[in-house]
């Protein structure tokens, strides 16, 4: 009898070994695939190709960390998961400290949404790594890093621990908390501001192989080729092409100075001065911006001052033309790129894409103001007559985000067609002309009742239309193209485009430089 309950009992015993076993494998196996799913990190191409052309030597781990042939180690932080790919090339829109030598930073800010973060020597028992302190950063950074997560199949180094500040960027990491880690401070920048040195200078002549003059008495169109690095010139009475000219960078902006045509190079980080008559660049003025701090708009104020976004250092920086040197640079938000001055003098707008936000700068002061959301992806800005109103044209949220600059103020939204780029006022300010990228368009909106009263359509030889600017009367628009080699012009009196000169590459911003205006 024992040895009979003996033997039923290991059956049962050997049956539920049988259920279990099945069980619990499946078990295993789903957590680990969940896990898996949930917790691999893997950079996009884009984050890969960068991350290679950046860092000399560097390599990404398993779990998305990058190291450097030095020992140095920075850990990715992602504000929304994984980062997927674009396609589009990635940069820096901000790194603190700013004005330091790469090796020196903490902190780099990639302009689609991560981050990466320095492991820095800790002084503590038991603890000989940790992060920069979180609390010291710009508020804005400060902001932006504590709303992001580390990587949860991040594989935590011996020793290493970090401040009680870093616990919302945990997540479920067991990683060790302290209240009294001694942190380093970073490198001093070169400037008291954390900013670039301003590079004391005149405006010193640049001299650069002569190219053939191009003289007409009817002026010309100018358009930048920033893809090409040239300037294109179209006669403004025929619209015939009249030539080009190499500029040997990157030109991304164009403005009127007096009897001078400025031109923004971003890849050389200069500001050329040419004389639009001879188009001559030999013995032409020039004024040197910090290198590498990657420039893309200017604004004009009183015909003497020039604000200028540097978007690498996330600063904008006022230039004296007269005396040819930079006064000052002023801190704004991450990623600055278009910029516009109110008629008045009074104030400079900064559009921040990446942050989807408007900065204010006093020009009486060069001081930064307030910064205000607008809406996604901002990318041009017009401003009306009376200095009181500015039109940013958002281009991933299809609308036009009207704000009140004394107010500093968001006050209406306009919706619009897909894409709005380029934008502006006509000389009575009773519309409002905007591009629309994706929809190969001209859309005109009244400005009293900012509804859409009318669209003027473009060939789709001039498609992916960008910048856009009115001659001396008004009567006549240009419009850039991203995507061919051709512009077009509008007479806007028959609401029509009645030429599309062929330049032969894509362009970007265009100016009417005609005698005597």
């Amino acid at each position: 009898m024992f040895l009979d309950q003996k033997m039923a009992k290991k059956k049962k015993i050997e049956q539920a070994i049988v259920i279990f076993l099945p069980a619990l494998f499946v078990a295993l196996l789903c957590l680990i695939s969940c896990q898996s799913a949930a917790y691999a990190t893997k950079h996009s191409a884009e984050t890969q190709t960068f991350v290679k052309t950046q860092f000399a030597g560097a390599q990404l781990r398993i779990d998305g960390v990058m190291t450097l042939p030095d020992g140095s180690m920075y850990l990715p932080l992602f504000v929304e998961g994984n980062v997927p790919s674009t396609g589009k090339p990635v940069g820096i829109i901000d790194r603190y400290p700013r004005g330091v030598a790469d090796k020196d930073v903490v902190t780099f800010v990639l302009d689609n949404g991560l981050i990466f973060v320095k492991v820095v020597p800790a002084s503590e028992a038991g603890v000989t790594k940790t992060l920069p302190d979180v609390d010291k950063m710009p508020p804005n950074l400060n902001a932006l890093m504590l709303k992001s997560r580390l990587p949860q199949d991040f594989i935590v180094p011996d020793g290493f621990a970090v401040s009680v500040n870093w616990k919302p960027v945990l997540g479920d990491l067991a990683i060790p908390i302290s209240n009294s880690i001694s942190v380093p401070a970073p490198a001093a920048s070169t400037s008291g501001s954390g900013l670039p040195a301003m590079p004391a200078q005149t405006i010193k002549k640049v001299v650069e192989p002569p190219h053939k003059a191009i003289a007409n008495p009817n002026g010309a169109i100018f358009v930048s080729s920033p893809a090409s690095g040239y300037l294109c010139l179209v006669d403004p009475v025929t619209y015939k092409k009249l030539g080009e000219m190499p500029v040997g960078g990157t030109p991304v902006c164009l403005a009127n100075y007096r009897d001078s045509l400025l031109v923004l190079d971003q890849s050389k980080a200069r500001i050329l001065m040419l004389d639009p008559a001879t188009q001559n660049k030999t013995g032409v003025g020039q004024i040197d911006l910090v290198a590498r701090s990657a420039p893309k708009s200017m604004a004009l104020v009183n015909d003497k001052l020039l604000y200028v976004s540097e978007s690498a250092i996330a600063a904008v920086c006022v230039v004296d033309l007269e005396q040819g040197r930079i006064l000052q640079h002023t801190r704004t938000v991450a990623g600055p790129a278009r910029l516009a001055a109110t008629p008045n003098g009074n104030t400079v707008l900064v559009l921040s894409p990446a942050a989807g936000q408007v900065s204010f700068i006093s020009t009486l002061s060069h001081k930064y103001l307030a910064s205000i959301n607008v809406g996604d992806n901002p990318s041009f800005c017009t401003i009306s007559g009376d200095s009181r109103i500015a039109y940013v044209s958002c281009k991933s949220a299809n609308m036009i985000a009207v704000v009140d600059i004394a107010k500093r103020a968001l006050i209406a939204r306009i919706k619009t067609g897909n894409a709005p780029t380029g934008m502006v006022l006509s000389p009575d300010q009773t519309k409002l002309y905007v591009a629309l990228a994706k929809d190969n368009a001209i859309s005109i909106i009244d400005v009293a009742t900012r509804a859409v009263v009318g669209e003027i359509k473009l060939p789709m030889d001039v498609d992916f239309p960008g910048g856009i600017a009115l001659d001396a009367s008004g009567e006549r628009m240009v419009v850039t193209s991203a995507a061919t080699p051709n512009i077009g012009i509008i007479d806007l009196a028959k609401g029509e485009v009645v030429a599309q000169p062929e330049i032969g590459r894509s362009s970007d911003d265009a100016r009417f430089v005609i005698p005597n205006h």
